[in-house]
């Protein structure tokens, strides 16, 4: 009869502490994804992230070359009193007049921005337009206006170029990369940015939404803002800040609030 030796195999074990770092790391992992997907299905899907991507080569194309027209200074107008609510105009109005289309903010909100009021269907429920296609309530009220997202600001803005000359267009430039933003920044060439209000995280109004004319409902930004992106200075971004005025912020901070509001941005493409 032939023996056989019993063969030993060692199997080299993870120590016990590794094992439970794994775990817990798993385990936070999962929850932060419930977490994201039920964010995303209290807001309707729809937070804060990018609509489209600008091509590179496309959000370049708005970077004014050696021999073409140049913007001037930006201005700083001030949204209140008229507008409590119309930060995003009164930022379109500073970037329109530094390429040579002066424009007035009232005028401009009252002649040119797409604005839709709320109502109540038979049903009882709140409706109200898509943020991206008008603005929601008044931005000259205090208490019923919320705000627009890039949509309402490049109609406004072709509007006013029109009848005023003409010779330009407003163009979205939503997803911008960090880098792109710079350039921007460098070259002084002012673009209306969505941000945070004081550069604090994303905040949802929980306590107000409306149905969307597609049946899913809007829960809003409770702390959206808009300013003008005006240029650098000593490291920092120049801020037209339509509530605060002049402002000089940290490149960092911007971005972590900018990005949070899905890297929003409108610039204006001269002739």
């Amino acid at each position: 009869m032939r023996h056989s030796r019993k063969k030993t195999v060692h199997h080299s074990t993870a120590p016990l502490w590794l094992i439970f770092v794994l775990l817990m790391a798993l385990a936070l992992l999962l929850a932060n994804c419930d977490r994201v997907k039920a964010a995303a299905e209290q807001f309707g899907g729809e937070l804060a992230a990018p609509a489209a991507l600008v091509p590179q080569e496309e959000a370049q194309d708005l970077l004014p070359q050696e021999g073409q027209p140049q913007p001037g200074e930006v201005e700083l107008q001030m949204q209140n009193p008229e507008l409590p609510n119309g930060c995003e105009v009164t930022s379109l109005a500073m970037v329109l007049t530094a390429w040579g289309y002066p424009a007035d903010k009232v005028t401009l909100a009252d002649n040119c921005l797409p604005c839709e009021d709320f109502w109540f269907d038979e049903a009882g429920n709140r409706m109200g337009p898509d943020p991206d296609q008008a603005y929601a309530g008044d931005p000259a009220s205090a208490t019923g206006g919320w705000y627009c997202l890039e949509g309402p600001i490049v109609t406004a803005a072709n509007a006013w170029i029109s009848s005023n000359g003409g010779g330009a267009q407003a163009q979205a430039l939503t997803g911008l990369s960090r880098e792109e933003l710079e350039e921007f920044a460098q070259a002084a060439v002012p673009l209306v940015v969505w941000i945070t209000r004081d550069y604090q995280p994303v905040e949802y109004a929980d306590y107000f939404s409306w149905q969307l004319p597609d049946g899913s409902t809007c829960t809003p930004y409770n702390d959206l803002h808009c300013v003008v992106l005006a240029g650098e200075e000593d490291g920092s971004y120049r801020i037209a800040d339509p509530l605060n005025g002049w402002q000089l912020v940290d490149p960092e901070t911007f971005w972590q609030s900018f990005s949070g509001m899905g890297c929003r941005a409108v610039a204006i493409q001269p002739e």
